[in-house]
Parts: structure tokens; C-alpha cells; sequence
């Protein structure tokens, strides 16, 4: 879903990065990280290589 990471870091542009909080772990390259989906009321994790 790159469409979606895109469009979700795209709000932070102008905005502090990502909350430290927010970082599960890093390792062999990629960031797992959480975020919150106010409109589907969930929580997902994504990862970044």
C-alpha cells in the first residue's frame, strides 16, 4: 500500500516527525511503527524499509 503510506506521511511534511512513542522498534533496515485511525477506530502497524 505505498498509495496509503504516502498519503499518511504527506500530513507531516510542515510537522515534527515522527513521535518517538509512536516507534515500536527498528532493525534490519525497516521502522515498525503505530498509528491510529480515527475514522475506522483501530490501531495498525506499518513498516518502513
Amino acid at each position: 500500500h505505498p498509495e496509503k503510506v504516502l498519503e499518511y506521511l504527506s500530513r507531516y511534511v510542515f510537522r515534527i516527525a515522527i513521535s518517538d512513542r509512536r516507534i515500536e522498534k527498528v532493525e534490519n533496515g525497516m521502522v515498525h511503527f503505530t498509528i491510529k485511525d480515527k475514522k475506522r477506530k483501530g490501531i495498525y502497524h506499518w513498516i518502513f524499509r
